[in-house]
């Protein structure tokens, strides 16, 4: 069958046109339970009808007796032909009036047919559903619509006709009656978050993140964005506003949703191969551009978030150095006084402190040989200040070696059982025993080396045992030493070797 009005193929069963959408009037097939009540109303009418008709239609019961026989004129038979001729006609006239009543009737009927079909909701969902039994989805499709056209307000009727949508295959109909539910102002929150479902259900069994990622960042309700937030890319999200600060700024970046955040510092694009946020970001002295992006678990990207900071600072002097650089012959302390309120850090390596080098706790033995000490004050918000060198010599006027003093100190232990051998091997631990020189003092009058007693488990690891001795740099007398706070230092008895035993 084509449509009266654009001409297009459309099925029998439709009630309108699906391209044009045109209503299609045709002759309606009425159900059994209408056509039985149309016969049942028919009959009714013509048992009234006839019940009422005289017997002989050609002639009407008396009414009253003529005037002849009341005593009237001579024109009595003449009269009685002319009412014989009326009743005639009134024959006539009632099966006339008979007839218009039965077609009148047929088509209040066929009206009432015709406007049940077309117009009753009860009568589209019934066959919209029992057409969905019978997959006949096209067919199902035609009545959904026609109950969204009577009932325009009614959200689930839409959502009947999009699932049908989705069963025959109409997938681009199906996501747009189903957005049209989400965007409609008389669908309550149930179908909202119905609608949501199927969208975000139909585009992740396609993969499309990108898409449902769209779709979530332009809904208006939290709780929705909330449910499916793990689909969402939102741009990184900063601890600390842009602009100008005097203190370093420990900056955090942060989303709501798993996922890798990348960033750089010098205002470049953030991709896969730069830094990944992994830890507090300290911005210290000097101009920042920070970029940085969002990437979930389904791979979408967010948009780019860009902030510059600038950062500055007022930065500590270089700390007071007390000792003097340059020659020394006896064993000398390195002292340096602190601000208060600041940090002081060194290294002898060459490289400028940092808050990982060396924290000064107090005076430092001044190391044999020539050496160069750096020191940088450093507050608390971890800035480092000036650096100060200072570059020492010290040569010692020492007979005895820091090589002669170690050995000496092993052959000692070995010769009064401490250790098994000269390489420190010893039943008490399960390692070894070395000895180590650590710096040089002078106590009392005379200068000595300091060692100190490790235990050492063979991995290249070592631990102090707490046990110290002091070897004299002219004599190689070796004493067991007790160091105390404050840089005290008090020599114990000295260790001699047993005698040995006269042979016979």
């Amino acid at each position: 069958m084509k449509c009266p009005n654009c001409g297009a193929e459309v099925d029998e069963n439709s009630l309108y046109c699906s391209v044009c959408g045109q209503d299609i009037h045709m002759v309606p097939d009425y159900e059994c339970e209408v056509e039985h009540s149309m016969s049942e109303t028919m009959s009714r009418i013509m048992e009234d009808v006839f019940d009422d008709a005289p017997e002989d239609l050609g002639e009407s019961p008396p009414k009253s007796l003529p005037r002849r026989d009341r005593g009237g004129g001579g024109r009595g038979p003449a009269k009685r032909g002319r009412r014989g001729r009326k009743r005639e006609k009134g024959g006539f006239l009632s099966l006339f009036s008979i007839a218009l009543m039965v077609c009148a009737i047929v088509g209040i009927l066929a009206a009432g047919g015709y406007f049940y079909e077309n117009y009753s909701l009860d009568y589209q969902l019934d066959q919209a559903r029992s057409c969905v039994q019978k997959k006949e989805y096209e067919s199902a499709i035609g009545y959904y619509a026609r109950a969204a056209q009577l009932d325009r307000y009614n959200m689930d009727i839409r959502a009947s006709l999009a699932d049908v949508y989705f069963l025959n295959g109409n997938e681009e109909e199906y996501i747009d009656l189903l957005m049209q539910i989400i965007r409609d102002g008389y669908s309550n929150r149930e179908q909202v978050e119905t609608a949501y479902g199927k969208v975000i259900g139909y585009y992740r069994d396609r993969e499309e993140y990108q898409t449902i990622c769209r779709l979530l960042e332009a809904c208006g309700d939290e709780q929705i964005r909330n449910t499916y937030q793990n689909y969402m890319a939102m741009p990184p999200e900063f601890s600390s506003d842009e602009g100008v600060y005097e203190e370093v700024i420990p900056l955090k970046l942060s989303s709501p949703v798993e996922g890798r955040i990348y960033y750089t510092l010098d205002g470049s694009d953030p991709g896969p191969e730069s830094e990944v946020y992994t830890a507090p970001i300290f911005l210290e002295r000097g101009s920042y551009r920070v970029r940085a992006v969002f990437v979930n678990g389904y791979g979408v990207w967010s948009p780019v978030v860009e902030k510059d900071y600038e950062i500055e600072l007022a930065v500590p002097r270089a700390p007071r150095v007390l000792t003097e650089d340059g020659e020394y012959f006896r064993p000398a302390w390195i002292v340096v006084e602190a601000a208060e309120g600041e940090n002081v850090y060194y290294t002898v390596n060459g490289q400028d402190p940092t808050l990982q080098s060396s924290l000064y706790t107090g005076p430092i033995p001044m190391p044999i040989g020539s050496n160069i000490f750096r020191f940088a004050s450093a507050k608390e918000d971890g800035i480092m200040g000036e650096v100060a060198l200072k570059k020492y010599d010290l040569e010692l006027d020492a007979p005895v070696s820091v090589q002669d003093a170690e050995a000496s100190l092993m052959e000692k232990m070995y010769l009064l059982g401490k250790v098994e051998d000269l390489a420190g091997s010893s039943q008490e631990i399960a390692g070894y025993y070395q000895y180590r020189y650590q710096y040089a003092v002078t106590i009392g009058e005379r200068d000595y080396y300091v060692i100190a007693e490790l235990e050492s488990d063979g991995d290249g690891s070592a631990t102090r045992t707490g046990s110290y001795y002091a070897a004299d740099v002219q004599t190689g007398e070796i004493y067991r030493l007790q160091i105390e706070s404050g840089q005290r230092y008090t020599l114990l008895e000295m260790i001699q070797a047993p005698a040995a035993e006269s042979g016979q």
